[in-house]
């Protein structure tokens, strides 16, 4: 008899193939953003290296 509460947790819908699957979906896009807006970041961080 299979009680109803472990079919519906989330580890027998969701395989490591999904969530590394998952994973690579969220990724992308901001390893697609990141080159554009990395002279920001530099310029930012040397902005907030100097002293005086």
């Amino acid at each position: 008899m299979v009680i109803a509460s472990d079919a519906t947790s989330s580890s027998t819908f969701f395989t490591p193939n999904v969530h590394m699957a998952g994973i690579m979906i969220a990724l992308v896009p901001l390893l697609i953003i990141y080159p554009f807006v990395q002279k920001y970041f530099v310029k930012a961080i040397m902005v907030g290296s100097t002293k005086g």
